[in-house]
């Protein structure tokens, strides 16, 4: 099925390799899905004016909000695959991907300072984004009265945090949670309750920090963890409740130590990083985000705010900072 992504669509293939039961093509947002088809039709409408692409480019807005729960959250797919990508997914930053997109509509930012979204479409969207944020706060993690930070997936329903794959717990996310922080700082005139939500997560993002520490991927050692004076490391997932990093193999067993798992899963899968770093020096400094920028990447050693890799190709919203 793979060949065929590389084939211009006939109008009679199907366009998804996953479906419905009942036959119906599945969306998704994961992996940048559908966010960055709908930033290219903005471009390209913008630049020709031509009206197909400005169809294009509202049928996938309105997807967007089709998509919603109506607690707030955004799934990984739609319509609903009956397995873990149905959660409000904060994974791979996807649903911060989406809040971020549909802002640019909302406030009308390039690619979208066109006509390209009526008032009526931007109220919609606006809307979306305001229950979006809602929902972020409702899923925020209270550990002993305490804000922390996010798990990777929540219920839709009840904000609890979820399980994915074998090896992805309910936890506290050091990755994915950095993204939710930024949107959060750079809303204008934040509520007391945004700015708790930043105030809790920040602090507890220097509680989880392991100072010295360097993470090494694919260390042919088998070592992953080394002591390095300047450096500051961060786990994926955190137990809830402990702070201990959660390690697992396909058996889906917790282990609290990198080496009790399997080679295969220790390479394969990016358990620590330095996400929450760059968000810690800013917020020691101007304390929020402003003035994002839509670039595309040109160099394979770009980063994002969170310290990231950037695919070349990529079209990505970030700050001016990292836009080097």
């Amino acid at each position: 099925m793979a060949n065929e992504y590389k084939k211009p669509w006939d109008g009679k293939a199907l366009r998804s390799e996953w479906r419905t039961k009942d036959g119906q093509d599945i969306g998704t947002i994961d992996n940048d899905g559908t966010t960055n088809e709908l930033l290219f039709m903005a471009m390209v409408y913008k630049d020709t004016g031509d009206k197909k692409y400005k169809e294009s480019a509202l049928k996938a807005v309105d997807f967007l909000l089709k998509m919603q729960y109506s607690s707030g959250g955004w799934p990984q797919v739609y319509p609903a695959r009956g397995n873990y990508s149905d959660y409000a997914t904060f994974n791979d930053n996807a649903m911060m991907r989406v809040m971020n997109v549909l802002t640019l509509a909302a406030k009308k930012k390039y690619p979208f300072d066109t006509d390209l979204v009526d008032d009526d479409r931007r109220q919609a969207v606006q809307y979306a984004l305001d229950r979006g944020v809602d929902y972020i706060l409702k899923s925020q993690i209270i550990v002993n009265g305490k804000r922390t930070a996010w798990c990777a997936q929540h219920d839709p329903v009840t904000y609890e945090p979820r399980p994915a794959r074998a090896y992805e717990f309910p936890s506290i996310s050091g990755s994915e949670s950095v993204a939710i922080v930024q949107y959060l700082m750079s809303l204008p005139k934040p509520s007391d309750e945004v700015k708790r939500a930043i105030e809790g997560a920040l602090n507890w993002f220097e509680e989880a920090r392991l100072k010295g520490i360097k993470y090494v991927p694919r260390d042919p050692n088998n070592v992953y963890f080394v002591s390095e004076a300047k450096s500051s490391t961060w786990y994926r997932f955190y137990e809830i409740g402990t702070n201990q990093p959660i390690f697992s193999g396909r058996d889906g067993i917790i282990k609290h130590q990198l080496s009790e798992i399997e080679e295969e899963r220790r390479n394969g899968y990016a358990w620590a990083g330095t996400w929450p770093e760059k968000l810690l020096q800013t917020a020691k400094t101007t304390g929020y985000f402003e003035n994002h920028v839509y670039v595309q990447v040109v160099k394979t050693d770009s980063k994002d705010t969170g310290g990231q890799s950037l695919k070349q190709g990529q079209l990505s919203v970030i700050t001016p900072s990292s836009s080097k």
